[in-house]
């Protein structure tokens, strides 16, 4: 029977868990969850089928990537407080207007059109003081009607749309007897004009 040199040994060892690491073998005591293992087949029949946005192979990678993190135990904690918590965090950058503006549609706030599937989520908060923020640090532009504009401020250049466009504006109660005072004084002066 043929001995292995202690050095023989090592270069065996080291090029052993150079493989275990280049291939994602870890201890049993790291097993994925059967919900891990369950979401990375579904991860991956999304790929294969083309349900997802992504192209094939950049679909498997990040499939195979989310099921390496859960065996690393980095993909524990699903819950909604959690996911909530991820979604306020990534405000932290953020101060001010845009903060607050960011939080509401962590919140929930807002719409939401698109998907990530589709190429991109768009959220839409519609509070003037945060459109005009965005506007004034050259981020875009934006269509507001004139009554809603505050007075003019450094950075924001006001232009009327030609042609103009003019629009009707209703007022309308279920149960005027059962407004508050304030409410009934304004309806009946609505109702003049």
């Amino acid at each position: 029977m043929n001995k292995l040199s202690p050095a023989a040994l090592l270069t065996v060892g080291v090029t052993l868990l150079t493989v275990c690491a280049t291939f994602g073998v870890a201890p049993s005591h790291a097993a994925t969850t059967p919900r891990a293992e369950a979401r990375y087949r579904q991860d991956r029949a999304d790929c294969l089928a083309g349900r997802t946005g992504e192209d094939r192979k950049t679909c498997l990678k990040e499939a195979a990537a989310a099921l390496q993190a859960a065996r690393a135990h980095q993909l524990t904690d699903e819950s909604p407080a959690r996911l909530a918590a991820n979604e306020r965090k990534r405000c932290d950058g953020l101060s001010g207007d845009d903060r607050q503006a960011c939080l509401l549609i962590a919140a929930g706030e807002g719409t939401t059109t698109g998907s990530v599937a589709g190429g991109g989520e768009l959220h839409e908060l519609v509070q003037v003081v945060s459109i005009l923020e965005f506007v004034a640090h050259g981020n875009g532009v934006s269509v507001l009607a004139s009554m809603t504009v505050p007075e003019p401020r450094p950075g924001l250049a006001f232009r009327p749309i030609t042609p103009r466009v003019a629009r009707r504006v209703a007022i309308a109660c279920l149960d005027a007897a059962r407004l508050s005072p304030a409410g009934r004084a304004f309806w009946e002066l609505a109702r003049r004009e």
